[in-house]
């Protein structure tokens, strides 16, 4: 659904801008299907590649922690740990 006053607007913007040798390609009005295809496109990809990253971070994370804990014995796990032994007591 769109509005008449933007639509004129629109034209008018598109006019000016192809008077000035651009495309208007470039500038596409938020209310067409095509840009929240696109948008939704681009956002769900972003929220993938995050989320991924995450979980990556994440098992590493864990990882680290458990390498601290099984090989290395050194007490860093139990000083992170909430109900590990402090930094103080040995």
């Amino acid at each position: 659904m769109s509005c008449p006053t933007s639509n004129k607007y629109s034209r008018v913007i598109q006019d000016d801008l192809v008077g000035l040798g651009l495309s208007y390609d470039l500038f596409t009005r938020t209310s067409t299907d095509n840009h929240h295809r696109v948008t939704q496109d681009l956002f769900s990809a972003l929220h993938l590649g995050t989320a991924w990253l995450l979980m990556a971070v994440l098992f590493v994370h864990i990882g680290a922690a458990m390498k601290h804990l099984v090989v290395d014995r050194d007490g860093v796990f139990q000083r992170m740990w909430p109900w590990g032994r402090t930094a103080g007591s040995a």
